[in-house]
């Protein structure tokens, strides 16, 4: 439906090739990745970020999933990495490797490092074991290859060394990796050693500085369960919409879905329509052929000044879009 190309600084997608009616979908989009906060390990999906009623756990793992696909699926991208498990007399015990960087995120608010911690783990896991087909087990709407395709963000230009913060994050996540590649045994661990040494500071900055500048914010709101009152469905609503209380919220990354610019009066809705980590951009309005797709990268109800601040300060640019023209 429109051409899409990565061109920096901020023209990113070309104009629609045919009228669009208001409503029309445009994009429909799984993540590249997808997290919630490590404050939500009981109440969302850890493949998906769908709120949960009822969810399976993993055994050696202690993550929850809202479905049985998730869980498969989660298992072959990335869940083995997210262990190291010994076998005794005692049964089986199971060590997060990663467990004081999701602790160090808690603490301080902080979604990015679990997305890179996600990433990694999904390079230890196709190190570790046959990745599959890439078509096989991908239920539609569309997906992107999170090894592959995210060298193809916009990226933030980062000086070298990156800020101290950074490699304080840094140094938790790659105690993590140097946990899991020691627990690799047998034909495996020469390939995950090697994988594990390309996961260095300068392969996480780089992470980093795509993450910054392409990820979105997901929100949904959780739907109250049978035994739940009219009144609890009625808070939950009034928080989807005001924004409170949105402790399901994640953080994803989308290939597609990052490449288009932002507006101030976008024509394009942003929308998680399933209530979970998959995206949904829909026309707001008619759109002509020829016109510029555009989203809203942060709330647009802000005044004028701190909207430019914001994303001058995010993002590297200011606005010119007809409305902020307008206020000036």
């Amino acid at each position: 439906m429109q051409r899409c190309f990565a061109v920096l600084p901020q023209a990113r997608c070309d104009s629609v090739l045919r009228d669009i009616a208001h409503g029309d979908t445009v994009l429909e989009e799984r993540p590249l990745l997808c997290t919630y906060g490590a404050y939500d390990s009981e109440q969302a999906c850890y493949y998906c970020v769908r709120s949960l009623e009822a969810g399976t756990r993993v055994r050696l793992c202690g993550r929850w999933f809202c479905s049985e696909p998730c869980r498969i699926a989660a298992s072959a991208e990335y869940l083995p990495a997210m262990s190291a498990c010994s076998f005794g007399r005692a049964g089986a015990r199971c060590v997060r490797p990663f467990h004081e960087l999701e602790t160090h995120c808690d603490d301080i608010g902080e979604r990015f490092p679990l997305l890179a911690m996600r990433l990694a783990c999904t390079a230890l896991t196709a190190a570790l074991q046959p990745r599959p087909p890439p078509n096989l087990a991908r239920p539609p709407p569309w997906r992107g290859d999170p090894l592959a395709d995210l060298r193809l963000l916009a990226f933030a230009n980062i000086a070298r060394p990156p800020p101290q913060p950074w490699q304080d994050v840094f140094a938790l996540l790659r105690r993590g990796i140097d946990r899991f590649a020691a627990s690799a045994a047998g034909r495996s661990q020469p390939t995950v050693a090697a994988a594990a040494s390309a996961l260095d500071l300068e392969w996480y900055t780089d992470v980093m500085a795509r993450l910054h500048v392409n990820s979105f914010r997901i929100d949904t709101t959780r739907t109250p369960t049978a035994s739940q009152s009219l009144a609890a469905l009625a808070a939950a609503a009034v928080a989807g919409a005001s924004g409170a209380g949105s402790r399901a919220t994640g953080s994803a990354l989308y290939l597609l879905g990052s490449l288009f610019n932002h507006s101030c009066v976008p024509n394009l809705d942003v929308l998680f329509p399933v209530g979970n980590g998959t995206l949904r951009l829909r026309a707001a309005r008619a759109i002509p052929a020829g016109e510029q797709l555009c989203i809203a990268y942060l709330d647009v109800n802000l005044p004028m000044e701190r909207r430019q601040d914001k994303l001058h300060f995010g993002y590297g640019f200011y606005c010119t879009c007809p409305r902020c023209l307008e206020e000036l």
